[in-house]
This record gives structure tokens, sequence and C-alpha cells, in this order.
């Protein structure tokens, strides 16, 4: 006995849209961010004004193509994450200056402080903050050849492109 598959259902199936597409892009999203995450999320922004070509001594800046959409997003969510992560920089620096009693902002490793430290920088890094961020569309990373790296850092604000 064969079955029969409606010629309908066949056509629905294999024509499902993307969940996405580029027009969507960049999108304003709220989300919720650790400040380990905006600090990642601010780290990759900065990688993508270009990456550097030619010698070690003499490197070359190659811009990254990118429309004026996507290079106002990326300005925006730096806008949005510059006071989370210089607040995160300012409290830390606050409390080395608080258990050393100088601005060096050194402290020595195995010390107690070291460990008051270290244990106060993962509570601040856990911290969740609101914030509303631009997801960014289309990066052309074929073209752009943008490193794995800076599209990790990127996470909830990179979207993939459909294979």
């Amino acid at each position: 006995m064969r079955t029969f598959v409606p010629a309908l259902f066949v056509a629905l199936l294999f024509s499902v849209p993307s969940i996405s597409t580029a027009a969507e892009y960049p999108k304003l999203v709220e989300m919720d961010l650790t400040v380990s995450q905006c600090l990642d999320i601010m780290q990759g922004l900065g990688q993508l004004e270009g990456r550097k070509e030619g010698e070690a001594d003499k490197p070359k800046l190659i811009t990254y193509k990118f429309g004026w959409e996507v290079r106002t997003a990326v300005r925006k969510n730096m806008m949005t994450l510059k006071p989370i992560v210089e607040g995160y920089q300012l409290v830390r620096d606050d409390l080395i200056i608080e258990m050393t009693g100088d601005k060096s902002n050194s402290i020595k490793d195995g010390t107690p402080e070291a460990a008051q430290l270290a244990k106060a920088d993962r509570a601040w890094l856990k911290e969740v903050k609101k914030v509303q961020l631009w997801v960014l569309g289309d990066l052309s990373i074929k073209e752009n050849n943008i490193a794995a790296t800076t599209l990790y850092l990127l996470g909830p604000v990179f979207v993939e492109p459909s294979m």
C-alpha cells in the first residue's frame, strides 16, 4: 500500500521561511546579561573596527565593510555598555584602593586581599543587568574575514547567517 503525501504539505515542509532575515536587523532587544557578558560584548564590538594585516612592526588596519545601519548599532551598543563596563572597573579599583591603602591598583597574588578581591570579582561578574542592545545583522563575515573569537565575544548581539 502506498502512502499519499499531498503536494501542498510537501511544498510547505520545504518552503518554511527562516526565522530571521537580514531585513529584520539590526533590531533592538531587551536582554538580561551578566556583567561578564557585557564586558565580552564590549570587547567584541571594539574588535569590529577591522583586522590588522601586514608586518608585525607596521600592521595595516583593514576596515570591515559594514553598512551604516550596522555601524550605528555598534556605536549605540557601545554607548549602552560603557556605563556598565566603567562602573565595574571603578568599583573594582575602589575596593583595591580600600584594601591596599594606595592607588597603585595592585594586589599581590596569594595574599588574603587577593582572595577577597577574587571573591568580590566573581560576584560582580555574575551580577545581572537589564539592557537594551541592538542585535547586529549582516556582518559579511566571509567577505570581512572576522575572527571566530570576535564573533564569540559578540555572543547575544550576533546573529549567525543562515548556511
